[in-house]
Parts: structure tokens; sequence; C-alpha cells
């Protein structure tokens, strides 16, 4: 029995209880640790020209879970997508030779059900508009919260896995 003081200082004894913590009985299956993996492990092809926005799309998309494969220009994000298999990309829209529109046009030729997603800065009706005549799946405006970035990668791939 341990001692406890009340308020008014006298000692009462109160009797512990103690119990061991229990342990997880049945252990966790490699199969369905290795399937969650396998549904967020999915690879994701990130193109933008300016290096700072690259890296911290990258590092954002990683700690999500997901694989990033990573361009520093359009010509080269085709390249990559043309040699790896690539659940999604986001690209920047506005990069110099080939731009985001042209990019996601080849991408569709080659590959018509992955998702493509704008990344930019310009006006939102401009881009509004040219959208409702592309093959882009969506845009996100910059500058753009985190949670946002998280719904439209999710749902995209969410979407593309129904199909």
């Amino acid at each position: 029995m341990e001692e406890l003081k009340d308020y008014d200082g006298t000692a009462k004894a109160l009797p512990m209880i103690r119990q061991e913590p229990k342990m997880y009985e049945e252990p966790v299956s490699e199969s369905l640790i290795s399937s969650h993996i396998k549904k967020r492990c999915k690879r994701i092809l990130v193109v933008d020209d300016e290096k700072n926005m690259l890296s911290i799309l990258t590092g954002i998309l990683s700690i999500m879970g997901y694989e990033v494969v990573s361009a520093g220009s359009a010509h080269e994000g085709l390249n990559l997508f043309l040699k790896n298999p690539i659940e999604l990309v986001l690209t920047d829209l506005n990069m110099p030779g080939m731009d985001g529109w042209a990019l996601a046009s080849h991408i569709k030729k080659k590959s018509p059900n992955t998702p493509v997603v704008l990344i930019t800065g310009s006006e939102k009706e401009a881009v509004d508009e040219k959208l409702k005549k592309s093959c882009v799946d969506s845009v996100i405006f910059k500058p753009f919260m985190l949670e946002d970035l998280r719904k439209t990668v999710q749902g995209m791939i969410d979407h593309k896995a129904l199909d």
C-alpha cells in the first residue's frame, strides 16, 4: 500500500492497482503492411524549371508517402515519363521551351488515363478558359495550401484507381 496525504495533512493508505501493459496478441500481417505501402507508394512525376519549387514539391510529396521523380524541364519530364511507370504528373505551366499545356498533351497521347495537374501562378481566368479546351485534369494556383495539394493529388490517384 502506498501512502497519500489528504488535504488536511492526514495520511491515508491507498491500494495501488498495477496492470501490466497488454501486448497486441495478433501479429500484423506482412501482406497488410505491403499492401498499405503499395497503395501509398505511387510514383509522381514533378516538373518545374524553378529549382526551389521543384525541391519543395518533391520534399512534400515524399513526406506524404509518394515516390517522386523530378525534372527541371518539360523535355526532361517527358523523357522520364516515357521511361518510368508514373501514376500522376504535376507540372509547372510556364517553362522555357515546352510549357505545361504541351507537356500534358504529349503525356495524354501516350497514356490517356494518367492524370496531369498544372501548378501555376498565372491569372485564374486565363488558365480556366484554356483548361476547358485542354487535356489537363486539374490546376493548382499559387500560392496554395498544403491541404489543397494533398487533396488534389490523392483525388487524382483515387480517380485513376477507379478507371
